[in-house]
């Protein structure tokens, strides 16, 4: 998904299935930093992910997760903002509590088509 300000897709290597981030196309390290047109497409962007869970996996619980510079760091040419959708459609297993690395068996591509079908 696209709009004027940000994009969406299924990372490689997503830790679950339907795993989505939202990125935005303007560089900066901290969410703080959005303007308010960039609010108003981020808000579209992200009821229309919630949205496609909603109807494509049948209302799923999920989890979110705002990864941005701490205020000291709002100026880091490094750094880049995002956030993460994480849908629970999984449990972990012993392998995974117990060594902390998650098991997804979907592939990146076929989640990404479904959820835009």
């Amino acid at each position: 998904m696209e709009n004027n300000s940000f994009f969406s897709f299924v990372p490689f290597a997503a830790e679950v299935p339907s795993e989505s981030w939202i990125v935005p196309k303007r560089h900066k390290a901290d969410f703080g930093s959005i303007t308010e047109n960039e609010k108003d497409d981020f808000a579209q962007i992200l009821n229309d992910i919630l949205g496609r869970l909603y109807e494509r996996l049948n209302d799923p619980d999920y989890n979110y997760i705002l990864y941005t510079a701490p205020k000291f760091e709002a100026g880091a040419p490094h750094l880049h903002w995002y956030l993460r959708i994480k849908p629970r459609l999984t449990t972990k297993s012993g392998f995974e509590i117990g060594t902390g690395i998650s098991i997804n068996r979907s592939v990146p591509e076929e989640d990404a088509r479904f959820l835009t079908e």
